[in-house]
């Protein structure tokens, strides 16, 4: 995982990165807890922290059903 924060405009943007390689079931969800967490620690609203998880999962999940890793 690869994070990068940056303040622009006042604002504090942040950049999570990670690899989800494709066929790899036993892996899946690993980065929608990952980002779970991140989210939790900056105390976000939890209606935010599971939606963008949800969205976060069903994008892992295509990445490794469909492609060739991401």
């Amino acid at each position: 995982m690869g994070l990068l924060v940056e303040v622009v405009n006042e604002m504090v943007l942040y950049s999570l990165d990670f690899d989800v390689k494709a066929r790899d079931f036993d892996s899946a969800g690993e980065v929608s807890s990952n980002l779970r967490s991140v989210l939790k620690q900056l105390s976000l609203n939890p209606d935010v922290v599971r939606r963008s998880c949800i969205a976060c999962y069903e994008a892992e999940m295509n990445i490794i059903i469909h492609s060739y890793g991401g």
